[in-house]
């Protein structure tokens, strides 16, 4: 009987499954088969370049090619096209994720050079375990590494990638190098986190570049190198956490950078370098957080540049360098904190300057230096509180520069040899300066201090620097200092604005003169009709400056010049009364000098102008005046005291007068020598109500 195969036994069902089984692994073999073969034959590209993987070394395709290093972004080079250089995409794939090759790939992991990659490189959700470094070659497909896994360096140096790189959620334990490799189509590094540094040093981007919430443990190199500048299109780094330093020095952005959020634990450099400029179009880094510095010293920046709430731990540089000018359009750094300075000295701003409530720990910078001109257009730095000094010397503002309630220590806006400055409106309303503001030599067309408070010095002039006032079309410029407060005035004759444009009504200082323009002494020596002159410069009348230009003098000691600048500031005072207070205010002035200082004698020329004219009249009009024993000394006294009845000088003169059976005195006489009396009272009236101030203004 024959044998029976054990197979024929087993039901349907069990069989079909073992016949599945065999079909799968039979394919699988073949496959297998398939793909072993062309990696072991060194005559096919992926079999030689497996060949020089597995020992080790590099595969150079332009060593197996016999040609020199073919750049790969000169498209028309045939060399590129010979079949000795072309590697299919899948033989990358096999050697990295599936056996034998993956484990059989040495440390040194995957170095390839010159070659041309066709098709695209699927990675996505691989476990890599090698390095990889692509150099000096054409990828015309895409590179796919989203959700890889690696604990090793990829590489892609001085290559031409075609298609896109995609490492969107790539977890890199290593570095990502890009360098000087053209990037013709769109880059995304969306939520990638890589462990050590991304470098794409002279890299070209055609496309966009996404790194939205991109987290690197390292440093984010975007840098030109010598002849290799990196060049982009729009970038997109929301939110990204930088560990290191983010460097995009010389780089051009023809697109929008997008670094709203970003966090850098170093600092942001966006400078020129030499023969290397950084150019930017739209730039957007409101509500970065920037441990150490920002650099864009050099920088053009095209289009608006948002930093609204930037927080920098160092400096903010902004400021030209040599050749290299520092260029922007609108710039926002509203409620911005930056540690140390900003720095802008020599930079060209062609739009607004955005700056309110902006917090600097050190100085803020916005002057000329040697070799670049700084120049504004509109300004806001309203509520800013600068902790050092705000340094405007020889910088140009073209349009209104706003810096209500603006907190500094020192305020410089003065000219500096012939770096000449100028402004149009300024408005410093509010403004709290510890130190001084210096303005001599600038120009200026229209300058509001109301309410400002400056500690130190007002400087309007140093010796040959008066602050000019210019205003528009040959009109001249305008200064107020409504209720401003100063430490020192210090000014030059010429440092004021023309009659009808100062405006001082509150205006309140300390001393005169200082350090520059004209000393204290000086000033006091223009004499006190020139300061009333000052004063009228203002149309409107206001007792401020006349009293603090009294207390000032009294300070210095010179108590007769205070008496006299009061005295003048009640005559401005009278010519603003009207009605009965102008009236009586008149015998004020004239008879008692308004009761300040030896202006209050004015009164005894009176009393002895009348007085003697009394006594004549008693010489030539009263016959019993002039006896044996009295003579004209006699009337005088005689007239005197009738001018003051109520003190008594002489009773013989008391009695004289005393003439009711008109023995002495006709009936006209005794009238008029009555009516002199009362104008004693009047006089002594006058007197009282001067020297009590019951005249006086407030």
């Amino acid at each position: 009987m024959p044998t029976r195969n054990p197979l024929l036994a087993l039901p349907p069902r069990p069989l079909a499954i073992l016949g599945a089984l065999a079909i799968w692994l039979g394919l699988g073999s073949l496959d297998l088969a398939w793909a072993r073969g062309p990696f072991d034959d060194v005559k096919t590209a992926e079999g030689w370049a497996w060949s020089q993987i597995k020992r080790g070394d590099e595969a150079d395709f332009n060593e197996r090619c016999g040609t020199p290093p073919l750049d790969p972004k000169k498209e028309e080079d045939a060399n590129w096209q010979n079949d000795c250089r072309k590697l299919p995409a899948r033989f990358l794939q096999d050697l990295l994720t599936r056996a034998p090759w993956r484990d059989a790939v040495p440390f040194a992991g995957v170095l390839i050079v010159g070659a041309r990659i066709v098709g695209d490189v699927r990675l996505a959700n691989a476990k890599l375990i090698r390095p990889i470094e692509i150099i000096y070659s054409r990828i015309e497909g895409a590179i796919n590494l989203t959700n890889a896994r690696t604990d090793s360096m990829i590489l892609l140096a001085d290559s031409l990638m075609v298609g896109g790189f995609t490492a969107a959620s790539l977890h890199l334990e290593s570095d990502l190098l890009l360098l000087e490799t053209a990037f013709k189509n769109e880059v995304n590094l969306n939520r990638a986190k890589i462990d050590g540094f991304v470098d794409m040093i002279g890299a070209s981007f055609d496309g966009n570049l996404n790194a939205d919430a991109l987290q690197v443990g390292g440093a984010l190199f975007m840098r030109s190198e010598d002849q290799n500048k990196a060049s982009f299109k729009d970038v997109v780094l929301r939110g990204a956490k930088i560990t290191g330093q983010v460097s995009m020095i010389g780089a051009s952005f023809d697109g929008t950078l997008n670094a709203d959020s970003l966090q850098v634990g170093e600092s942001l450099h966006m400078s020129s370098d030499g023969q290397n400029k950084a150019s930017f179009k739209d730039v957007d880094l409101s509500n970065a957080k920037i441990t150490g510095q920002v650099s864009m010293i050099g920088a053009s920046v095209g289009g608006k540049l948002d930093a609204d709430s930037l927080q920098a731990g160092g400096s903010l540089f902004m400021k030209s360098d040599g050749q290299n000018k520092a260029r922007f359009q609108d710039v926002v750094l509203r409620l911005a904190k930056i540690a140390e300075n900003v720095d802008m000295t020599g930079a060209t701003f062609d739009g607004k300057l955005e700056a309110d409530d902006l917090q600097v720990g050190g100085s803020l910078l916005m002057s000329s230096d040697a070799q670049n001109k700084a120049s504004f257009k509109r300004v806001d730095l309203r509520g800013a509180k600068i902790t050092g000094q705000i340094d405007m010397a020889g910088a140009s503002f073209d349009g209104r520069l706003n810096a209500q309630g603006l907190v500094g220590t020192h305020l410089l806006m003065r000219s500096e040899g012939q770096r000449k400055t100028s402004f149009m409106g300024v408005d410093l309303r509010g403004a709290k300066i510890t130190g001084l503001v210096d303005m001599s030599g600038a120009t200026l067309h229209r300058l509001d201090l109301s309410g400002a408070s400056i500690a130190g010095y007002l400087e309007l002039a140093e010796p040959g620097k008066p602050t000019v006032w210019k205003g528009n079309i040959r009109k001249p410029g305008a200064l107020t200092l409504h209720n401003a407060h100063v430490g020192n005035l210090m000014d030059a004759k010429d440092a004021w604005p023309a009659k009808g444009h100062l405006h001082l009504d509150g205006f309140s200082f300390n001393h005169l003169g200082g350090y520059a323009g004209e000393t204290g002494p000086e000033m006091r020596a223009r004499g006190m009709v020139w300061w009333d002159n000052w004063a009228r410069l203002d149309p409107n009348y206001s007792p401020a400056p006349y009293t603090q230009l009294a207390a000032a003098l009294t300070t210095a000691g010179d108590r007769d010049a205070a008496n006299e600048i009061r005295y003048l500031g009640r005559v401005r005072e009278r010519e603003t009364e009207k009605g009965l207070a102008y009236v009586w205010s008149g015998p004020i002035q004239y008879v008692a000098g308004f009761g300040i200082g030896t202006y209050t004698f004015r009164v005894l020329y009176w009393v002895i102008g009348i007085s003697l004219t009394g006594a004549a009249l008693l010489w030539w009009t009263v016959p019993a005046s002039h006896t044996k024993h009295r003579g004209k000394l006699w009337c005088f006294g005689a007239s005197l005291a009738r001018l003051l009845p109520v003190i008594e000088i002489n009773k013989e003169f008391t009695e004289f007068f005393n003439d009711p059976e008109r023995e002495r005195l006709n009936w006209w006489q005794s009238i008029l020598f009555a009516a002199l009396g009362i104008v004693g009272f009047v006089l002594g009236a006058i007197l009282i109500a001067a020297v009590s101030g019951l005249t006086q203004g407030s």
